[in-house]
């Protein structure tokens, strides 16, 4: 198990500690390493003292979704295999993670689901319809690094997996914190409370044009099929668990 680390970010209201903290017990006990980005180290300290939980302080003032996959750089230095996953995402069956200790990861960057099944039905990065403040400079800034960006299939990125095979962290950072940069200065004008939001376009773009593999991994898909569902808004109230309410 030690080949494969999980992190979270967590930050803001209760239910996305909550949130945290239930994946993070269910991970521990099944022998795994947890690593999270929080702007609360005490808050997990106190419950999980002693454990194989690495706290990373989040103390950016004006927080962004795009930090979460700064956790690559830390999982990485200590394990080949690195799954982020949303604080809120509910998992409906932890025995999940007992098959994924031998799975055969591809290579580069994985994920199992788009935002086609998201409350967005965006098939392609090109239905994301872009012309407002909040998206225009970056996707100028994005059809330039990337100019068939239009075409490229979108991900949900609740649950993604980062193979230090295949994958190319300098190039890839060097990117994607570009992007970030220009993404956040299109949210801070909209005086959004947290910024970031579409990060997993700038983790395709990144990829693509650094040559880094990145793909839907079918298999993986169907291995988590019926074990996890990720909570949004839109979400109806009756499917959402108590700990997550």
């Amino acid at each position: 198990m030690d080949h494969i680390g999980f992190g979270m970010m967590c930050f803001g209201k209760e239910v996305y500690f909550k949130g945290t903290q239930e994946k993070i017990k269910n991970l521990l006990d099944r022998g795994y390493s947890c690593y999270v980005l929080t702007d609360d180290t005490d808050f997990f300290l106190k419950k999980f003292w002693g454990r194989s939980l690495h706290l990373i302080p989040y103390n950016r003032n004006y927080k962004s979704f795009y930090d979460k996959i700064s956790l690559i750089k830390t999982i990485h230095g200590k394990h080949d295999i690195a799954i982020l996953l949303d604080a809120d995402l509910h998992v409906i069956d932890y025995n999940l993670f007992d098959r994924l200790e031998k799975y055969d990861f591809n290579e580069g960057v994985s994920y199992v689901d788009t935002l086609l099944n998201h409350s967005g039905k965006f098939k392609t990065v090109g239905d994301i319809p872009m012309e407002g403040d909040e998206w225009l400079e970056y996707g100028n800034y994005v059809t330039q690094l990337y100019p068939n960006i239009k075409d490229v299939e979108t991900l949900w990125e609740y649950f993604i997996v980062f193979n230090k095979k295949g994958f190319d962290s300098e190039k890839f950072f060097n990117t994607y914190e570009k992007l970030q940069v220009v993404k956040e200065f299109c949210d801070v004008k909209l005086e959004k409370e947290v910024s970031g939001a579409g990060e997993g376009i700038s983790i395709s773009v990144s990829c693509l044009v650094n040559d880094i593999p990145i793909q839907k991994d079918n298999r993986l898909v169907s291995l988590t099929t019926n074990t996890l569902k990720p909570i949004t808004r839109h979400t109806p109230t009756s499917e959402i668990p108590d700990y997550l309410k």
